[in-house]
């Protein structure tokens, strides 16, 4: 009786575990665009300063080379999860439509778990 007791109290806690995080598709969406958003602009900004660096030291065709790349994968990145998208994808899975495929891949377990600072952000 103790040993069926203490199982069902580890099973009924392990679910509230599991409910508190929160499989929430669009809570991980917006993770998931804020999260390459960011990352895109980041990668962009530091296109733009190795531009900035190698053109004061080199020249400005080596510094325009070297830093091309960092700036149009980033802004490529941050344009692709741009707001507006996020917007759109997040009102047509409200709407009853799916999600298109190319977020879904994307969407892996990590965006569905809140943080503390997940929770920090979502405080007024």
């Amino acid at each position: 009786m103790t040993k069926l007791l203490f199982a069902a109290v580890l099973l009924l806690a392990g679910a509230q575990h599991g409910f508190a995080q929160g499989r929430d598709t669009a809570f991980a969406v917006h993770k998931l665009f804020t999260q390459k958003r960011v990352n895109g602009q980041h990668t962009a900004a530091s296109g733009t300063s190795t531009v900035t660096e190698a053109a004061t030291l080199r020249g400005a065709l080596t510094g325009g080379l070297v830093g091309a790349a960092p700036i149009v994968l980033g802004l490529r990145q941050a344009g692709r999860y741009n707001v507006l998208r996020e917007q759109e994808i997040l009102s047509q899975y409200a709407a009853g439509m799916p999600i298109p495929a190319d977020v879904r891949r994307k969407l892996s377990h990590k965006y569905f778990h809140r943080t503390a600072k997940d929770l920090a952000q979502a405080r007024p």
